[in-house]
């Protein structure tokens, strides 16, 4: 079941208005929710925001009634960098905005979605709150799928059509605000005329964008707000609205190759890897040999071997941008325009800006693997680059090169979200106020390491909030931890930090002689506790004899 499905030929699920809606009140409420848009028009992506500004404004001094039970406001846009500025905008004029794309860590992405819950909460009271405030989630293709949002009101740059339908099912999702209210849901689309009256394809939807366009102006008048005075522009964008739209007008859409039985052979033959192993992109992203290939930006202090064995990076800290942006970002060339989908019309550059080299960033091969130091030219796509956080990159969790504000290093609280053993590097660069203990106050303290850490820690955790990521760590660590020295990326001594590293449990079960313990007699059924350390010892012996008798040299 799809808003957009991509089979026309298929067989399609309906609803029968006689018996399906009439049986279910609150199936008819969403089906017959009351949605109305108008068209507006920006000179080129630059005007988008001022634009946006525009409508926001008039939004909140309007005393038409349905204007004025409106309190929460989706703004989406097609580029990032829009989206970006688009929320900037929007904080100077003091309104209370959050910024919500594809590109974010997911820690930050997961942070962003608590705050604006209840803002956009489907079933949140519509009669709450005073009149008058607005809160507004500026946010790009994010929001189209999987995203159980809702909105009083919505302005949307102009996009392919099944993009539409999606972003208008964000508008008034279950029909309470037309419920409660007995207005429609309003909505505008900003038609960017560089696009709309181009007959270049757009670099996100190629010419859908455009034929969209030129079906919504044809429908100009014709919607439920024609019978009023303003309404030259109202048109239906409710749930069974945006159907008769040339083929044309949909986003670009890839097949996928056929799957064969020695795709999967190669698959799932893990040792030894076969000699051709068939990549999988095809299969997630459709046939493209263009697409634009994605590298992962992590930000860390410390990237030394040691850091980054202890704790190693994670998903939840990962953000994915394609391969081109990220050169042009370290090379501090000019913004590479980024979108939350990628279609066949994104340019992008194989080579990438000159080859240039230094110490702001490193390639993660992997536990056990020396960080590199490479030059942009040697860049690969699928690598993982751990930069420095003083080059910033982010802003309110969002990429944004041109930002030189400190990012901040989610390797702790990565570990935490990606369920794994629990870490905290004692890095000062990593407590505002809090100084940490050092190795380097060793010699002249009178109190034990151990003691000291642990006084820290109580006084940390009485400070942070709960849901803050040092109190998850410190309640998961909680006395059960290994403390190590890390060095840094220098050589001061000065510098060094602790690490706090989660230990196994080490809980001693009753023992049974019959356990793996390399003996003959015993097998690994017998049902019994055994340390982790006994059986794999155990299990190396094991190996060991076997690997001998097979005539495999000790190597």
């Amino acid at each position: 079941m799809s808003a957009t499905p991509s089979d026309k030929d298929a067989e399609k699920f309906t609803l029968d208005s006689a018996t399906d809606l009439h049986g279910c009140e609150e199936l008819r409420r969403r089906v017959e929710a009351a949605k109305v848009a108008k068209l507006d028009s920006a000179r080129n992506e630059d005007a988008l925001p001022p634009t946006v500004l525009k409508i926001i404004k008039s939004i909140g001094k309007s005393s038409d009634d349905d204007m004025r039970h409106i309190r929460s406001v989706g703004v989406v846009v097609n580029r990032v960098r829009t989206a970006r500025e688009t929320y900037d905008r929007l904080l100077h004029q003091g309104y209370s905005a959050h910024l919500i794309t594809g590109r974010m860590r997911p820690i930050d992405r997961i942070n962003s979605l608590q705050r604006v819950g209840p803002v956009v909460d489907p079933d949140r009271n519509e009669d709450s709150g005073e009149l008058g405030e607005l809160d507004i989630v500026v946010s790009t293709q994010a929001i189209e799928v999987g995203a159980d949002f809702s909105f009083d009101a919505m302005i949307t740059e102009c996009a392919a059509v099944d993009s539409l339908r999606q972003r208008f099912g964000r508008l008034d999702r279950r029909g309470s605000h037309n419920h409660q209210t007995g207005n429609p849901a309003r909505a505008w689309i900003i038609g960017t005329k560089s696009v709309v009256s181009s007959k270049k394809p757009d670099p996100v939807y190629g010419n859908a964008t455009r034929l969209t366009w030129e079906r919504l102006k044809a429908l100009e008048g014709r919607g439920p707000l024609a019978a009023t005075a303003d309404a030259a522009t109202g048109i239906d964008v409710g749930p069974t609205a945006l159907r008769d739209f040339p083929d044309g007008a949909t986003a670009p859409r890839r097949q996928a190759p056929l799957l064969l039985k020695t795709h999967m052979d190669a698959w799932t033959q893990t040792r030894p890897e076969p000699l051709v192993q068939p990549t999988v992109d095809w299969f997630l992203h459709g046939i493209d040999e263009e697409r634009p290939a994605d590298v992962a930006i992590v930000w860390r202090w410390d990237r030394s071997y040691e850091a980054l064995r202890l704790v190693p990076p994670r998903q939840a800290e990962f953000l994915e941008i394609p391969i081109a942006a990220a050169k042009s970002w370290l090379s501090s060339a000019s913004e590479v325009e980024v979108a939350d989908v990628s279609h066949p019309n994104v340019p992008f550059d194989a080579d990438g800006p000159p080859a240039s080299q230094n110490d702001h960033w490193v390639r993660w091969a992997g536990a056990g693997e020396e960080p590199q130091r490479v030059a942009i030219g040697e860049i690969r796509p699928g690598d993982i680059l751990v930069v420095d956080p003083k080059f910033g990159g982010l802003t309110a969790g969002t990429w944004d090169p041109s930002s030189k504000e400190d990012v901040h290093d989610l390797g702790d609280a990565a570990q935490v979200a990606y369920g794994r053993r629990a870490t905290l590097r004692l890095d000062s660069r990593l407590f505002d106020d809090n100084e940490p203990p050092k190795p380097a106050e060793e010699a002249s303290s009178d109190t034990p390491v151990a003691e000291r850490i642990r006084l820290w820690l109580n006084r940390i955790s009485a400070t942070s909030r709960p849901d803050d990521w040092v109190r998850a760590s410190i309640d998961k660590l909680g006395d059960n931890y290994t403390t190590t020295t890390a060095g840094t990326n220098d050589d001061d001594v000065d510098a060094a930090y602790y690490v706090l590293t989660e230990n196994h449990d080490t809980r001693k079960p009753v023992l049974d002689t019959a356990t793996i313990d390399g003996s003959d007699e015993s097998n690994s059924f017998t049902g019994t506790g055994v340390p982790l350390e006994v059986h794999l010892a155990g299990v190396g012996d094991r190996a060991a004899q076997t690997a001998e008798r097979l005539g495999i040299p000790p190597t």
